[in-house]
């Protein structure tokens, strides 16, 4: 009987993409359904970084024989198998040598052996290829899975990390996955403290969870157990607003976003910024405290925080924070109701300074 394919003919998956959080809760839950349905011992990895090439094109034959002791049905995951060819360093005359070569397809004795063996292997066996990033479409054997992909033998998919509202959506899945409820604000203030990781959220949903018993988490939950990572970059970027400096706050700005950092998060960690920066200029300004401590058990903030905001306050007037405030408010209304730019809005924030 077929199993888990989508397609009755479809028996080769390759997977790849820069969400490897997605790849490999789809791989964990394909094993433990094989495993459940089968046996364990029928599901079988191999990873081309992990074995020399010998043994693992003699392991991969082996791999694809039907095995009667276990039945006929066998997965097999092969992971890093259409990474791009990595570059060495090369002397000038190499380089000349190689440079009519630099177009040519790489060769991989692993791969061009699973080549032959994906036209051979039993009609009870499922493959799939995990790739983390980009494949490299130049090797004979990402053709061959496009080629096998055409006439339906194989599926091709894509994991890209979730941008935007996207990934906000994609936290609440996991959190209704794990049977568990989180108020928007703590979901708000997790993406703004941890960033755009999954795999880090994943574990500070699970504490989280575990921390509260099954109650509700709420913002103070997070505020409390999640050790903010707040980046220095976003207080640096901050100093520049303060200052007028335009271009280099722009460049800053810029570098979090090149650096793969969420569109959501990047927003949340401003808008966080300002906001304690409005609360500790009133505190400064109307009481009169200028003590990090005092400052942190008033804010309710780490003593770290603390040093940073009240430095940033004397740059600031309290009707410049207002309007920075509503900028961000605004960018934040458009990032969830229209399919605009993200970068452009936060160009156009930093132009209005």
């Amino acid at each position: 009987m077929r199993y888990m394919a989508e397609k009755a003919t479809t028996q080769i998956y390759c997977w790849y993409g820069d969400n490897d959080f997605a790849i490999f809760e789809q791989v964990k839950k394909w094993r433990e359904m094989f495993a459940q349905k089968y046996s364990a011992l029928n599901v079988v990895s191999f990873d081309r970084e992990e074995a020399n090439v010998t043994d693992l094109v003699q392991a991969l034959k082996n791999a694809m024989r039907v095995d009667s002791l276990f039945g006929s049905e066998k997965l097999i995951i092969l992971r890093n198998f259409l990474q791009p060819e990595k570059k060495e360093k090369k002397t000038d005359e190499e380089s000349k040598t190689k440079d009519k070569k630099e177009k040519a397809e790489p060769r991989d004795e692993a791969a061009d052996a699973l080549v032959e063996l994906l036209d051979k292997f039993s009609g009870d066996f499922f493959i799939v290829f995990i790739q983390i990033g980009q494949p490299d479409g130049r090797r004979a054997l990402f053709l061959k899975l496009k080629k096998l992909a055409a006439t339906g033998r194989a599926e091709i998919k894509e994991f890209k990390s979730p941008r935007g509202f996207e990934f906000k959506q994609l936290i609440r899945q996991i959190i209704e996955k794990k049977k568990a409820r989180f108020d928007d604000s703590a979901i708000e203030l997790l993406m703004a403290t941890v960033g755009n990781g999954l795999w880090q959220i994943n574990q500070e949903i699970e504490k989280l969870i575990h921390y509260r018993q099954g109650e509700i988490v709420r913002r103070e939950d997070v505020d409390f157990l999640v050790k903010g990572k707040f980046n220095d970059n976003i207080f640096a970027l901050m100093d520049e607003i303060g200052a007028g400096q335009k271009s280099r706050a722009l460049e800053l700005l810029h570098d979090q976003l090149d650096n793969g950092v969420n569109e959501i998060y990047l927003l949340a960690m401003l808008t966080r910024q300002i906001r304690l920066l409005i609360i500790a200029h009133d505190l400064v300004t109307t009481y009169g405290i200028k003590d990090k401590n005092e400052l942190a058990r008033r804010m309710k903030v780490h003593p770290f925080v603390a040093q940073k905001v009240l430095v940033q306050t004397k740059q600031f007037s309290r009707e410049q924070l207002e309007s920075l405030y509503r900028s961000l408010l605004v960018i934040d209304t458009s990032l969830k109701s229209d399919n605009v730019d993200a970068r452009l809005l936060f160009d156009r924030f930093i132009a209005g300074l």
